[in-house]
């Protein structure tokens, strides 16, 4: 009886830990615990996606708590299908920010393109939820995305007794600042991404 509490008590411990913990730090740790443990981080090649809400700051002055929530969750749940969609790794949320990673699925995957067309995908997505956005009063969706290519640092990350499984480098840095700099319902992409996709994306180029 005992085992059975124990087994049904980590069942839900594990089902709970699926809403907080990534996919792809769930099925590593699940598969190569030991390794894991032992080596928490590496050096892989990935591309970084950053998206953020434009306004966001003064939508939540002029919602209501619960409101701004529902709203919020409705537009994670939308772009979480997307990311799923392209094969994307959600990183984290941060409040109406997403940071998400595409990591090679092997020799000849390009996860550059998936991350392009995923960003591309989002702001498609969001255009049909603007509508939405406006009914329930939360003023305008509009939202930038930037993206890059290159060498991070992958692992887990943080405290003794408190990690995140996330990335870390330069092109993470550069992802961050390209969402920043990039135009409203458009997606701007680092070098490094666009040399990955020229082939497959017509792009504009914009002054340095």
């Amino acid at each position: 009886r005992q085992a059975l509490e124990r087994e049904r008590w980590l069942t839900t411990q594990r089902d709970k830990l699926e809403l907080f913990v990534p996919k792809s730090a769930r099925e590593q740790i699940a598969t190569e615990r030991e390794d894991v443990l032992a080596s928490p981080t590496q050096t892989i090649w990935a591309t970084v996606l950053f998206s953020d809400i434009k306004g966001f700051t003064s939508i939540a002055e002029k919602t209501s708590p619960t409101e701004l929530v529902e709203g919020l969750n409705r537009y994670h749940s939308e772009m979480y299908d997307v990311l799923e969609k392209h094969g994307g790794v959600l990183d984290k949320f941060m409040g109406d920010g997403i940071m998400a990673v595409f990591i090679p699925r092997g020799d000849r995957d390009n996860s550059a393109l998936r991350c392009v067309r995923c960003g591309i995908d989002m702001q498609e997505r969001i255009e049909k939820l603007a509508p939405e956005w406006r009914e329930q009063g939360l003023g305008e969706l509009s939202v930038r995305i930037g993206i890059q290519s290159g060498e991070v640092i992958s692992g887990s990350i943080g405290a003794s007794t408190r990690r995140d499984y996330t990335v870390l480098g330069d092109s993470v840095n550069v992802a961050a600042r390209l969402e920043s700099h990039a135009p409203v319902g458009g997606v701007l992409l680092g070098g490094d991404t666009y040399a990955q996709v020229v082939a497959y994306i017509e792009a504009e180029e914009l002054e340095p």
